[in-house]
């Protein structure tokens, strides 16, 4: 559900976001997501579009850093799985 939520309710999607990488550490976040059932109405490479710009585009007084979003987008998957 966090892809509807990015595109209904942008600014509280990245206040939690950032609330959950602050409480919990980025390394314990990992992208996923429902797809393919949200896929016709919030296509999957949209949703990971907003989260890759979240460092350009969040709103102000709340920011991501390109290496926490790139942790977010694979690298922490990569990490645990070992597959470096």
């Amino acid at each position: 559900m966090w892809g509807p939520y990015a595109f209904s309710k942008f600014n509280l999607f990245c206040r939690d976001l950032r609330d959950i990488i602050d409480y919990a550490g980025v390394e314990q976040v990992l992208f996923g997501s429902d797809s393919p059932i949200y896929d016709p109405v919030l296509p999957i490479k949209d949703l990971i579009e907003t989260i890759k710009n979240l460092p350009k585009k969040a709103p102000k007084g709340i920011t991501f850093s390109e290496e926490e979003i790139d942790s977010i987008l694979g690298n922490n998957a990569v990490k645990l799985l070992n597959l470096d």
